[in-house]
């Protein structure tokens, strides 16, 4: 599971969370369904690569705050929302929905594609979705859904209803949507 790291945030208010983005932080909180809500900060450089790889909301991940001691706490997460400035489109603000292992959540995740993609692509495969909606516990909510290209025939398609989910999770995209043009 990938993880992002952050630091505690003492202040709060439109002054520090101002300062806080001026020395290279986005502002942000956690809250979840049994835990009270606290204010952290995130490396800006490390959130835009994170986004970068990441762009849908919805990935679970391990958020790590650090502490000012050595220790680390690690909390299951998905970011909830993003606040941009209207104008400059520069990050504001995150909010980050940690969740219990037993929770069920819905999430965007990735399809990654296995075998021969880059001779499939060339004999004129086109992937038509990247992303999967999904529901489950979180525990059980797999980092991306894979099939292998090499499965499905030429000249056929692959539906959403062709992809192979673990136990206990559910697909919510529409099931004939289609995944890949081969």
């Amino acid at each position: 599971m990938e993880e992002l790291y952050a630091i505690p945030r003492r202040q709060i208010g439109k002054g520090p969370a101002r300062r806080l983005r001026a020395s290279g932080y986005i502002p942000a909180i956690v809250y979840g369904k049994n835990s009270p809500a606290f204010p952290i900060a995130v490396e800006k450089k490390a959130f835009l690569e994170f986004l970068r790889l990441y762009p849908k909301k919805g990935l679970l991940f391990h958020l790590v705050l650090r502490d000012s001691g050595s220790e680390e706490k690690k909390y299951p997460a998905i970011v909830k929302e993003i606040q941009r400035h209207f104008l400059q489109w520069t990050l504001q603000h995150i909010d980050f929905h940690a969740v219990h292992p037993e929770e069920v959540i819905e999430v965007e995740v990735p399809i990654t594609v296995e075998g021969k993609w880059e001779l499939a692509m060339s004999a004129g495969s086109r992937l038509a979705r990247r992303t999967l909606r999904i529901k489950g516990m979180a525990k059980n909510l797999p980092a991306s859904i894979s099939f292998d290209v090499d499965t499905v025939p030429e000249g056929s398609r692959m539906l959403v209803r062709d992809l192979r989910v673990p136990e206990g999770v559910t697909i919510l995209s529409p099931e004939d949507d289609v995944v890949l043009f081969r």
